[in-house]
């Protein structure tokens, strides 16, 4: 009978300090199967699937300097859908060391991300989304920017090993690019 108890408190530990992670788990990959989305659907240039991804309210703020002066720019989420719809060639963004944290029904996405109009690297920066949890699912309601122009070249990941989270985020991935063409390195792809 004690036997039976001790293996009873061993399962209870354990079911209890795995379970919430592996809660954890499913919602950061809900989180970045979102952002995910957004990335491939602004590949293929689908402004009412853009649209779907973003919670009513939703904004998305970019910055960027040039010649020591600062250009602050505001799009809705709608103004966005259309301007990736309309544009000649595709957006493609992949986002580099994301780091993913949930609280409840929140969460947060940051990392370093390049971005392409077509096959020309036209510019990096640092990427911070915020996510709510709906009963549709996780929604965007804010995503903010920094555009970069210099230093995108070779930019490579903080760590040596890599781990696939989805089509375009990664984490500790290195991307080298080389005129038109882009190498990712990675020992888990």
């Amino acid at each position: 009978m004690r036997r039976l108890l001790v293996l009873t408190s061993l399962f209870l530990a354990t079911l209890l300090t795995v379970a919430p992670r592996t809660i954890a788990r499913s919602d950061k990959e809900e989180v970045l199967k979102t952002i995910n989305e957004l990335f491939k659907t602004m590949e293929a240039r689908d402004g009412a699937a853009i649209r779907v991804l973003f919670a009513p309210d939703g904004r998305l703020v970019s910055t960027s300097r040039h010649d020591n002066t600062q250009t602050t720019r505001v799009l809705t989420p709608d103004a966005f859908a259309k301007l990736a719809a309309e544009t000649k060639e595709p957006y493609i963004e992949r986002m580099i060391d994301a780091e993913v944290r949930v609280s409840g029904d929140l969460a947060t996405v940051c990392g370093r991300y390049d971005f392409h109009v077509g096959e020309k690297l036209t510019n990096c920066g640092m990427n911070a989304f915020q996510l709510i949890r709906t009963a549709d699912g996780w929604k965007i309601i804010h995503i903010a920017s920094t555009i970069e122009t210099k230093g995108c070249e070779r930019r490579k990941s903080k760590h040596n090993r890599s781990r696939k989270l989805g089509m375009n985020v990664t984490e500790s991935v290195f991307v080298y690019v080389s005129g038109d063409a882009m190498t990712f390195r990675s020992d888990d792809f």
